[in-house]
């Protein structure tokens, strides 16, 4: 056998080149949610919201997803200023799903499981923690618009809504520049 037809029989023997898998995308069920959105304003009655927005990313190299929010309501009465409410959940993929851990600044942290449907996310408080359960909802009701409903269920109840409304958005995702020590930018509420 000469070395021509030795150098052959080698390599069709050889088994195939190993090509690289295709991982599928943890986030391809969150990211209609990614941009700057802005919510819809309420009517300005006392403690109601009247602005507000959330921008969702994927980040750290694909590794989280991080909302961030921010809802402003209107004053009670007797006070000068309306509350301000800002909050910060991280998604992140552990095994073949997706969890996530929202804190906010009242000091509330609720770890969640999330699913997802026919353009919607679900993401609802794991079992088994003490207190109320809760369920964040966002469902596409179109190309820039999704509606957003958070229900609360108290120990040992069926959920019931809290809060829900439509958010519009107002910009595509574009990278997070730092604003101030360890922040990123919300969105505007008077949409600038």
């Amino acid at each position: 056998m000469d070395l021509t037809a030795l150098a052959l029989s080698l390599l069709l023997a050889a088994p195939p080149a190993a090509t690289p898998s295709k991982v599928a995308d943890p986030w391809a069920a969150l990211r209609f949610l990614v941009g700057a959105w802005k919510a819809e304003s309420g009517g300005g009655k006392p403690g109601e919201a009247v602005g507000g927005g959330f921008t969702f990313a994927i980040d750290l190299d694909g590794k989280v997803a991080v909302r961030r929010g921010r809802s402003e309501f209107a004053p009670r009465p007797g006070e000068a200023r309306g509350a301000v409410h800002e909050d910060l959940t991280v998604v992140y993929p552990k095994g073949k799903a997706l969890q996530a851990i929202f804190w906010d600044g009242e000091g509330h942290v609720i770890r969640y499981g999330v699913r997802s449907g026919a353009g919607t996310v679900i993401f609802e408080s794991e079992p088994g923690q003490p207190g109320p359960r809760f369920r964040l909802v966002y469902a596409r009701r179109g190309a820039d618009e999704v509606e957003v409903s958070f229900a609360v269920a108290p120990p040992g109840k069926d959920y019931e809504p809290h809060v829900s409304g439509l958010a519009r958005r107002i910009r595509e995702s574009e990278p997070v520049p730092a604003a101030g020590p360890g922040r990123a930018p919300t969105p505007p509420v008077d949409g600038r």
